[in-house]
């Protein structure tokens, strides 16, 4: 009972935190065949159900499931072991398993794969804002192995871009936890369907390569692909990955990971715990105790305040309002509309200011102060950049067309972008940001003649700020934006 009880204490003590801040900690477990286990790197905690995590034994690495759930640990242990053994009894490359069964010394259940070095950092290639052709072929490649799946008569029921693993230029297929297997060939509605949840959670940038990803596809499963299929691919990834925005959308004012809220008497606010160094505690003590004046905590924040605000390589920026309102929400305050649209826009990969901090501080019966933390990267306006008789020519024309393929992204996601001209973008050392999320709405009217307006109205306002549209027609043809 020590032992189980010992072992169960340290894995329901870590959390998807430990996974961000990539944590080492120590935790022993020995089974049989394999022998004793040092868990050293969480790789996905799901709180007081299971643990992955890579793991040591003498010289030799080892990829580890923890199933440890109270109520219903053997189901999952189960199906996760019945998925990963398909894959490689139907002839799919895949770990190789070495242990997988109840260890009843500690009363979980534990599965043990080969440990695989990746030779390709997908989590980080995910994050570029920019689809490299590299970048593309490997994903063009992950469409052919999904194709090689249903061949095989397989459906990863969570089909996302971690369930693949490259190492070698080989593609492992991952997490067998929700397979779901067919006697033959996967059919032609649940196939097409399960492509598309895949897609879907690619970044926006992708889905200029849909159409060629899509036909890899289809001429892996030997079906024709005319514009009709590819009219109604385009839609459905579109159609679902909204879908996905709406589910994480309602987690940006609640007590769901990433997000904490803390709520107290007359004060509510809500961290990203995705922003490392926060101190949730120690911010709402602050605001909570403290009268903020706007133009001095801006400008000259406090010896208090940067006590408690992390340290961080891009500026901590922050922002406040003041509501004649009680109930303030994103219709009726700025601020709450910004953290609203930043969070979205950045959760579909499209670059923004990284909201950090939102609180409300009800000071009277209908005055409401909102406060903003931000992350907002030193740049320089778009604007003043091209009016700037220094910059060479190609760095000009590299700098319009990725506001064209900025606007490209807008279009695809389903989004507004009323109002926003060249004064909206600020240019960092790597990257195209939009400092003016508010201005965004996401729309059903998100349509080809909206858009053809909307750049009209963009390079009327380029032409009277004196900026050549030369430099803008080119990328806004090459992304069939007019």
């Amino acid at each position: 009972m020590t032992h189980t009880n010992d072992l169960r204490n340290q894995l329901e003590s870590l959390s998807q935190d430990d996974v961000r801040h990539q944590r080492i900690f120590s935790i022993k477990v020995t089974v049989p065949v394999v022998g004793e286990l040092e868990c050293f790197q969480a790789y996905r905690v799901i709180r007081r159900k299971r643990v992955v995590c890579r793991a040591r034994s003498g010289d030799e690495d080892f990829l580890v499931k923890l199933f440890f759930s109270r109520r219903k640990a053997k189901k999952h242990w189960r199906r996760s072991d019945r998925g990963c053994r398909l894959f490689i009894e139907r002839s799919l490359l895949a770990p190789k398993i070495h242990f997988s069964d109840f260890v009843s010394r500690y009363g979980i259940y534990v599965m043990v794969f080969d440990y695989i070095p990746p030779s390709v950092n997908l989590s980080r290639m995910r994050k570029q804002r920019k689809i490299s052709q590299q970048a593309f072929s490997f994903f063009s490649g992950f469409i052919k192995t999904l194709a090689l799946q249903h061949q095989a008569g397989i459906v990863q029921g969570d089909a996302h871009i971690n369930n693949f693993l490259i190492s070698n230029d080989q593609i492992y297929s991952l997490d067998g936890d929700m397979v779901k297997a067919f006697s033959a060939e996967v059919p032609r509605t649940p196939s097409i369907r399960n492509l598309v949840a895949f897609y879907s959670n690619l970044p926006v940038a992708c889905d200029r390569y849909a159409t060629e990803c899509g036909r890899v596809y289809y001429e892996q499963r030997g079906w024709p692909f005319d514009d009709v299929e590819q009219r109604s691919l385009l839609k459905q990834i579109q159609k679902r990955r909204n879908q996905l925005l709406d589910r994480f959308m309602s987690k940006i004012y609640r007590t769901r990971d990433p997000f904490e809220k803390v709520r107290r008497k007359r004060f509510w606010s809500v961290f990203d715990k995705r922003n490392l160094g926060l101190k949730p505690a120690a911010i709402a003590d602050y605001f909570q105790r403290t009268d903020i004046n706007d133009d001095l905590e801006i400008n000259h924040p406090s010896a208090q305040l940067m006590e408690v605000l992390p340290e961080s390589k891009i500026p901590l920026k922050l922002k406040i309002s003041n509501e004649r309102v009680w109930r303030a929400n994103r219709r009726t305050n700025g601020l709450i509309r910004r953290y609203h649209n930043a969070n979205m826009i950045n959760w579909l990969e499209i670059n923004t200011c990284r909201p950090a901090v939102l609180l409300k501080k009800y000071t009277g019966s209908y005055h409401c102060q909102v406060v903003l933390l931000e992350y907002v990267p030193d740049g320089i306006g778009a604007d003043q950049f091209f009016l700037a008789d220094d910059q060479p020519p190609m760095a000009q024309k590299k700098v319009a067309r990725d506001i064209g393929e900025y606007f490209f992204k807008l279009k695809r996601s389903g989004i507004l972008a009323n109002d926003v001209y060249l004064e909206d973008f600020r240019i960092t050392d790597q990257d195209l940001l939009l400092m003016t999320p508010e201005k965004l709405d996401a729309s059903s009217a998100s349509t080809d003649a909206y858009w053809k307006s909307r750049i009209e109205d963009f390079l009327g306002n380029a032409e009277a700020l004196k900026i050549s549209t030369e430099l803008f027609i080119p990328a806004m043809k090459e992304f069939n934006l007019t």
